[in-house]
């Protein structure tokens, strides 16, 4: 299966078809163009309003699983949209914070695009039920585009609060404190992200196993620790005096 291995609760169906089926009409008339669009571009072909659309269906976990991030991404959106109504229009205090906070949702948005483009080509379905082997490739690579970007977006969230905080306090050991902490998360993110491209000898075998190739590098300790990391710089914002 790509990116899921266990099958999606009975009751998840009944939600899924809820609030999928207003959805039809919009993904019919507009979604599966731009799949066109970026299935040409792939590949170097021109693209035309005529060319044939994308016949790869979203089914099994992919369906639940882009629901729950677009979803997600939706009530991050409103939140957004209400940080920046209160820092402009109430306090007047909108800052640098502000800026990085928008730039991270931009990335969470590029990794629910991202995720849904996957999704298309095969993400959460059984290998065996995905019989094209080139949209197995386009299905890695659009989740591992999706990963790289929702890895970047949490580091650049840490960043906004830590941004924040620098605007509060005064002391410069704290100062150090927060520079430092952002500094190396936001290193450990951009190196978490090198490993998972560069873990595979030659480049492409990552996501096309018809190839001849071999991975040397197990990416799931520095992801592990990148999650570890993430949890320790949270409480250590929190516990600042």
């Amino acid at each position: 299966m790509v990116g899921m291995s266990y099958p999606p609760p009975s009751c998840t169906n009944s939600i899924i078809t809820h609030f999928t089926t207003p959805l039809i009409g919009f993904q019919d008339r507009y979604y599966k163009r731009l799949l066109v669009y970026v299935h040409n571009l792939l590949e170097g072909n021109t693209f035309s309003p005529n060319s044939k659309l994308i016949t790869v269906a979203m089914v099994g976990e992919g369906v639940s699983t882009v629901i729950t991030m677009w979803v997600l991404t939706s009530i991050t959106f409103a939140f957004v949209l209400l940080r920046l109504y209160t820092r402009i229009r109430v306090t007047r205090s909108y800052g640098a914070d502000d800026n990085v906070y928008i730039l991270s949702f931009a990335l969470f948005l590029l990794s629910t695009i991202f995720t849904t483009i996957s999704a298309h080509y095969g993400f959460g379905q059984n290998i065996a039920d995905i019989h094209d082997p080139d949209d197995l490739v386009r299905a890695i690579v659009w989740e591992l585009i999706g990963q790289t970007a929702s890895v970047l977006g949490t580091a650049f969230a840490k960043w906004s609060l830590g941004i924040f905080l620098l605007r509060l306090v005064t002391k410069l050991w704290l100062k150090i404190v927060i520079w430092t902490a952002m500094l190396i998360l936001l290193g450990a993110s951009i190196a978490v992200s090198f490993v998972g491209w560069l873990q595979c000898t030659p480049f492409d075998y990552l996501w096309d196993r018809r190839i001849h190739g071999i991975c040397y590098i197990n990416a799931v300790p520095a992801s592990t620790v990148l999650n570890s990391l993430t949890v320790v710089v949270d409480f250590l914002f929190a516990a600042l005096p």
